[in-house]
């Protein structure tokens, strides 16, 4: 499992420079404009794709009919990508957490909307990994961009109908249940995919 993880990291080192500009990029936004969201949804964003773009090396190079020749099961080929989804997922709470430090809290609900936006990585890959193990990434890549562009594009036109907040005992309330339910899709998310996986022809 080490080996699967450290391999994981070593390809996605070329693509950190990437990464790390869009992080800059949204940073000087998020601090000029001393408002943390715009940093949180892309770190969102890019904590989804890191192994996203790990099973898109991994389909490249034909990784796994090698992979499963060594003593290497299905399932730690499956549990491997969850792992590091929660690892990057874990990465970009910790740079929001110091971008909040950066920017003065303003309202308690700036700081549970940064476990939230957490919590929404977390269920992204739930959603995207099982159909990428099915499909394959370049497949999947259609139902990929829907899953990312239309919650985006629900939140943009919730702003512009002008609707109020929720307050600050509603969020809370949503902090509390949400990451029971967002752990429980992301272990049934694995299994699904396990068995995905363990039925698909390589």
């Amino acid at each position: 499992m080490k080996g699967l993880l450290l391999k994981d990291l070593i390809n996605l080192k070329k693509q950190a420079f990437i990464y790390l500009v869009f992080i800059l990029f949204y940073g000087v936004v998020s601090v000029s404009s001393n408002n943390v969201s715009f940093i949180g949804g892309m770190i969102c964003v890019v904590s989804a794709m890191m192994p996203i773009t790990a099973l898109s090396f991994d389909e490249r190079a034909n990784w796994d009919k090698y992979a499963l020749t060594m003593p290497v099961s299905r399932r730690d080929m499956v549990l491997e990508k969850y792992i590091l989804g929660l690892l990057c997922a874990t990465g970009g709470l910790a740079v929001l957490l110091l971008f909040q430090w950066i920017i003065p809290v303003k309202e308690e609900g700036e700081l549970i909307s940064i476990f939230i936006l957490y919590a929404v990585s977390i269920l992204y890959l739930s959603l995207l990994l099982p159909v990428l193990f099915k499909l394959g990434v370049e497949k999947g890549r259609i139902l990929m961009m829907l899953f990312f562009v239309i919650p985006f594009a629900a939140v943009f036109i919730v702003s512009k109908l002008d609707l109020q907040m929720p307050d600050i005992q509603t969020l809370k309330s949503l902090l509390y249940g949400f990451p029971a339910f967002v752990a429980a899709a992301y272990i049934l998310s694995f299994f699904l995919s396990f068995l995905i996986y363990r039925k698909k022809e390589l």
